[in-house]
This record gives structure tokens, C-alpha cells and sequence, in this order.
């Protein structure tokens, strides 16, 4: 497995930006991702597989705009204040997901309530084309 270390900028509302390091682990199965998709859904929690909580809600957030580049660089979720369920899929050459991992957090009127890094346990999936 490889580890693998991303810092995500989360813009809070009228508020400064803030940061927040996800910290997640590529799986030991399926082929080195070609794409990934980071995405966040407010007031979700972290029972999403196979793409289960992409598009949940109308105000979710998709970091990229669409696919991220394997590498995540310079990434950013623009997130109003609330819970939010953050996550992590990994994507191989067709588009299919083969892996995703999820982590909850609340960003408050003041942005992130939190400062500790959050990990994302990224694991391996079956998912029906």
C-alpha cells in the first residue's frame, strides 16, 4: 500500500480560506488509479460505496469539476457551513471505481471545526458497470 498525503482547501462562507490535510492509503488491489473523484455531500454520513452518494444531494460539491488527476494537486471543495461527507474515489483507465474511502466533518460558521488531519480509508470495491 501506499500512502499518500493531500492537502484540501475548504472555503467556508464569507470566511477566510481554510485548510485541511486528508491523509488516505492506496489499496493494495485494482491498478494504480488513472483518475479520482473527490466530492463532498452535506449531511450525509459515510455509507456511500460504489458512487452511492455522488449527486445525494443538490448542493453537494465536486472538487474538480468533474474527474481529479491521480495526484490530487491544488485541489479544493468550496464548502458552506454544516456536516459534510467527504469522499475519495479511485477510478481506473474506463472510469469504473474500483476503491472510495469517506470521512465526516463539520465546518462551522468560522470554517473547519476541526484542525486535525482527517483520514479517509480508502478500500477496494466490486462495483456493477
Amino acid at each position: 500500500m501506499k500512502a499518500v498525503l493531500a492537502t484540501i482547501a475548504l472555503l467556508a462562507a464569507c470566511k477566510e480560506r481554510g485548510t485541511i490535510e486528508l491523509s488516505f492509503e492506496l489499496p493494495s488491489c485494482g491498478p494504480a488509479p488513472a483518475t479520482t473523484l473527490l466530492y463532498a455531500e452535506p449531511n450525509v454520513s459515510c455509507e456511500c460505496t460504489c458512487g452511492s452518494c455522488f449527486g445525494a444531494k443538490p448542493d453537494g460539491v465536486n472538487a474538480c469539476d468533474g474527474f481529479c488527476g491521480p495526484e490530487l494537486d491544488n485541489v479544493s471543495l468550496d464548502l458552506q457551513p454544516g456536516h459534510w461527507a467527504v469522499v475519495l474515489a479511485l477510478l481506473d483507465e474506463a472510469g469504473r471505481e474500483f476503491a472510495s474511502g469517506c470521512t465526516e466533518i463539520d465546518v462551522d460558521e468560522d470554517g473547519v471545526d476541526s484542525s486535525t488531519m482527517a483520514v479517509i480509508t480508502v478500500e477496494c470495491e466490486t462495483c456493477e458497470p
